[in-house]
């Protein structure tokens, strides 16, 4: 195994430490700020996770060059559209059973962007970076990653209104979902639209117009269900 392979092995619960960590702090100190119904802290610690595991990790692991060809454009077949419309599907469902409040025009353009920002970079950091490293195995590509992709989901589940273990269980599932569309494509570009899919169906809504006019209380339940939605 070579030195690459086991920096991504142990990496993921570290991973899940570090962001347990900061998803506390921030959590504790920035719980109650709200910005145009957007939970700060959430926001704090997504930022953080974007920049030192979405971005600066992969790059110092594979290289630009290797980050690259995990979007390459690839033929996908009938059985991995169907596995991608799984989550898709899902979540459409749960929209009906589960109540939103609803964030002004800033707050939903902030969203939107975290929704492509948490698609592309959490696919490179838990299904392109392992079938890059792991062509060939399918514990260590898709079930190592899989499961602590459900796990990581305990530490925005922190300061989430969502029960977080049923947060980790709707990630588990997702995140199935995405692995076995990735090995199966051998790239992650089907598994990102499906995962960016995913985060525009939870967070869109027609704008409440009295948001702005709302009590302070009001405003603080609609940031935290809005931070909730993207966590996936």
């Amino acid at each position: 195994m070579s030195n690459q392979q086991i920096i991504a092995i142990i990496a993921l619960p570290i991973l899940f430490i570090s962001m347990y960590i900061v998803f506390y702090i921030v959590g504790k100190h920035y719980r109650n700020l709200q910005w145009n119904g957007v939970n700060i802290a959430w926001y704090l610690g997504i930022v953080i996770y974007w920049i030192i595991w979405g971005i600066t990790f992969p790059i110092l692991l594979l290289g630009w060059s290797k980050i690259i060809q995990l979007f390459e454009f690839k033929p996908i077949g009938i059985i991995s559209i169907v596995i991608l419309l799984i989550p898709l599907v899902f979540t459409m469902i749960g929209r009906l059973f589960m109540k939103y409040e609803r964030a002004n025009i800033k707050g939903q353009i902030a969203l939107s962007g975290s929704s492509i920002g948490t698609g592309v970079l959490e696919e490179i950091i838990w299904r392109g970076i392992f079938i890059a490293l792991f062509p060939h195995n399918i514990i260590w590509a898709f079930i190592w990653p899989t499961i602590w992709f459900s796990i990581w989901h305990l530490a925005p589940g922190t300061i989430s209104v969502i029960n977080k273990w049923m947060l980790m269980f709707g990630a588990l599932v997702f995140g199935t979902c995405w692995g076995i569309a990735a090995i199966q494509t051998s790239t992650i570009i089907w598994s990102i639209i499906s995962h960016i899919c995913v985060g525009f169906i939870r967070i869109i809504n027609k704008p409440n117009k009295g948001l702005a006019a709302q009590p302070a209380l009001a405003a603080d339940r609609q940031g935290a269900e809005c931070e909730s939605r993207n966590a996936v």
